[in-house]
């Protein structure tokens, strides 16, 4: 019974995001087509109303889930920030390396490939930084106490190996990002970019129990890909996109690289334990 309370527990927690979104996109329909009485057809395209939509979605996720952790899952949400360690600089020291990584990766490519580098990205319009904040801070640290604390902890505690562990939440991240790759036009290779990332990251989290390290990883990964590559970036800023093969090579080095960064510097760990977060 207790273990079958758990499962739902954890359940809950995962589709509560997604519950999020849906309503933020519900509360945003009313208030732009019956509040407003827009027609969205009309302002569709709009950068402003666009980031009124992800805004709405973003809020109502991040809301509802807090709301929902401390409901039901109290103690877990109270101890669980007792015990990742969250310190700024170590986020801003990681994230300037893993950037660095994947900046001079896609230099030596794009001169090896003969592709040309892309570092157009900026912010082209008014609320650019705004936006930057909210999705490139904000949500990449709700996501990383999302699928590396409360997941990563339900799983580590039924699975021990480390590498299926790390399999797991990347397939976890991938299917919650779906959205995302059924607007790719690569779907095979757009999954495969999450689902490498999200377990690499994952990975590094068991090994050094770190969640600033992976939150670094995180957003400066966003950043490079929005501003630096433009991949997802058309969405605000008019960038033109990789190819999809292209970013997954660049991916997958840059991670492996930052990975044997981690190991030299001797920040991981060879502990391989859950983080023993209580259920009382």
């Amino acid at each position: 019974m207790k273990k079958r309370n758990q499962i739902i527990r954890y359940f809950i927690i995962y589709l509560i995001p997604l519950l999020g979104i849906i309503l933020g996109t519900l509360f945003f329909s009313v208030l732009f087509i019956y509040v407003l009485d827009a027609d969205y057809e009309e302002w569709k395209g709009n950068r402003a109303v666009e980031f009124l939509f992800h805004l709405c979605q973003i809020l109502f996720a991040i809301i509802l889930t807090v709301f929902v952790a401390k409901k039901i899952l109290y103690y877990q949400f109270k101890r669980s920030l007792k015990i990742f360690s969250f310190h700024p600089q170590s986020i801003l020291k990681y994230g300037i390396v893993f950037v660095s990584i994947l900046f001079f990766t896609d230099l030596i490519l794009s001169i090896l490939t003969g592709m040309p580098l892309k570092i157009e990205g900026s912010f082209e319009w008014d609320y650019g930084i705004l936006i930057g904040v909210i999705v490139l801070i904000v949500v990449s640290t709700y996501e990383e106490y999302l699928f590396r604390a409360f997941l990563l902890d339900a799983v580590e505690r039924k699975v021990k190996s480390g590498i299926l562990s790390s399999g797991i939440i990347g397939f976890l991240f991938t299917i919650y990002h779906t959205h995302r790759l059924l607007l790719s036009e690569t779907f095979l290779y757009s999954f495969l970019v999450f689902f490498l990332s999200s377990s690499l990251m994952t990975y590094v989290m068991i090994r050094t129990k770190k969640i600033e390290i992976t939150i670094g990883m995180h957003i400066f990964r966003n950043y490079y890909a929005w501003f630096i590559l433009g991949s997802g970036a058309d969405t605000f800023l008019h960038i033109d996109k990789r190819t999809s093969d292209y970013d997954l090579l660049t991916t997958i080095i840059a991670y492996s690289l930052f990975f044997l960064f981690l190991k030299r510097q001797k920040v991981l760990s060879n502990r391989k334990t859950s983080y023993n977060i209580s259920y009382e």
